[in-house]
């Protein structure tokens, strides 16, 4: 698997800033969700998805002795499974994000980049984890496996509704890369392109612009970000509305305004999707 350079210094912006966290309170133990229901975004009252609680882990007074192996059954003495190379990767990863180290990241997400799609079980059960940052991890790998990321659609859709907007925005980027699915992910898209982070604004565009042929309703969303404080905003938002050619049509006196950007990629941008949909419009 050949990272994206745009989604991969995306994941190690957010492992090494810190982005890796709820938006909404974590639950209780006692308050698992249902690993089929979506959570709603930014509800403050709404349950994470949760995992089992490591079943070795036994809940006993301090000074209780707990027993030796000699003494448990056979089937509690069995050592709990090796972990796979994706796995080990991925702990490797998390561990990286959570100690804010750069090179260990590299490295960690480099050996899942090699893994492929080898690597999907791993990132699929990674998505259903209970911290915040561990999602988003899986969430961006997941992206950038592209369409061999078919097999976790189901949890890619549930994660449509994670309280992290950082899994959802790479939840429905992946999710566009299939046509079948592109109207499920539009919505998360769209009301992604207003969050605050401008990563997110920025991932949001990208994907939509991947998307093709875009609903008149909305090109508009992707026209207010060409006024964007940032600049790598502006320019995923522009190059989106060429990549969209003759239906951003009603975008382009908005585009022109681009071209004495203070930006030279966004004024390059600019002028190259105005080519691109003038060209579409033309056509007969």
């Amino acid at each position: 698997m050949r990272l994206r350079p745009d989604l991969y210094s995306f994941g190690l912006a957010i492992a090494l800033c810190g982005c890796g966290q709820d938006l909404a309170p974590q639950p209780a133990a006692s308050q698992v969700a249902s690993p089929a229901t979506p959570t709603a975004a930014n509800s403050a009252d709404s349950s994470e998805p949760v995992v089992a609680q490591n079943a070795s882990i036994i809940a006993a007074p301090a000074d209780a002795a707990l027993p030796s192996p000699e003494q448990m059954a056979p089937e509690e003495a069995t050592a709990p499974a090796e972990l796979t190379e994706a796995q080990r990767a991925f702990r490797e990863l998390v561990t990286a994000s959570e100690g804010g180290d750069p090179d260990g990241w590299s490295t960690a997400a480099g050996k899942i980049g090699v893994l492929g799609p080898e690597a999907l079980p791993a990132l699929t059960e990674g998505l259903t984890a209970k911290t915040p940052l561990e999602r988003e991890m899986a969430a961006i790998f997941l992206a950038q496996l592209g369409s061999e990321a078919e097999p976790a659609i189901p949890q890619l859709t549930t994660a449509l509704g994670d309280s992290s907007p950082f899994v959802r925005v790479n939840a429905a980027a992946t999710l566009a890369f299939f046509p079948d699915h592109v109207a499920t992910a539009m919505p998360a898209l769209l009301e992604l392109l207003k969050n605050v982070d401008p990563n997110v604004r920025q991932t949001a565009a990208i994907a939509i612009g991947n998307c093709g042929d875009l609903l008149a309703d909305g090109i508009a969303p992707l026209q207010e970000l060409l006024h964007d404080p940032e600049s790598s905003v502006r320019l995923a938002a522009v190059r989106a509305l060429g990549q969209l050619g003759k239906s951003a049509t009603p975008a382009l006196a908005a585009i022109r305004t681009l071209e004495a950007d203070d930006d030279e990629g966004v004024r390059t941008a600019a002028a190259s999707a105005i080519q691109l949909i003038s060209a579409e419009s033309d056509a007969p």
